[in-house]
């Protein structure tokens, strides 16, 4: 979970990229969720890249797989600027479920995500991920619960074609709504090796 948009990998999309003209681009993408679904997805994204800076706002429609109305729509701003071997980023991005049969919206989820990358010793990525969710929506049953996850972690150039990955994540759930009896922490570690020939 980030601020950028949902993307279902194993679905069958369609979509189209315009060309870069002077930094701006336009891209477009249909998600066909199957026969049994109505959750045909419906996302557009405009770019913009000049000389490492690169800034991008993003929508995506995604109507409830039933047909009942409660809709999903998703917004995103997003960030980007490159300089030598440092990157950083910063996302912002709004998840708002409408309600039932033209009911009132029953979520509005708000989440900023940032970060930064470091490339300058060979052979070896360093990075860290911020992100903070929240439910805005006032009349919310979920109103006020927080999310706050940091993630850092150091990839390696074992060899050509072998790469190591180390990273911690901290994540920690915040339950507003039920007076804290729901509250959550998870600490998780991964390491993995990635062998392409």
């Amino acid at each position: 979970g980030g601020a950028a948009m949902s993307d279902n990998a194993t679905q069958g999309k369609v979509g189209y990229s315009s060309p870069n003209i002077s930094g701006f681009q336009v891209h477009v993408s249909m998600e066909d969720a199957g026969t049994a679904s109505k959750a045909d997805n419906f996302a557009t994204l405009l770019t913009y890249s000049i000389d490492g800076l690169a800034v991008g706002f993003g929508t995506l429609e995604s109507p409830e797989a039933a047909g009942t109305g409660a809709d999903t729509s998703q917004t995103n701003w997003g960030f980007g600027y490159t300089m030598g071997d440092i990157n950083v980023r910063y996302s912002i991005g709004t998840d708002i479920t409408a309600g039932t049969n033209g009911g009132a919206d029953t979520s509005k989820v708000s989440t900023i995500d940032y970060g930064a990358h470091y490339s300058g010793i060979e052979g070896i990525g360093l990075y860290i991920s911020v992100i903070k969710s929240e439910e805005k929506l006032a009349a919310s049953a979920n109103t006020g619960d927080k999310l706050d996850s940091t993630a850092v972690g150091l990839e390696y150039a074992v060899a050509s074609g072998v790469s190591l990955l180390l990273e911690q994540t901290a994540s920690d759930y915040a339950d507003a709504t039920s007076g804290g009896t729901n509250n959550d922490t998870l600490d998780t570690t991964f390491i993995g090796l990635s062998v392409s020939f």
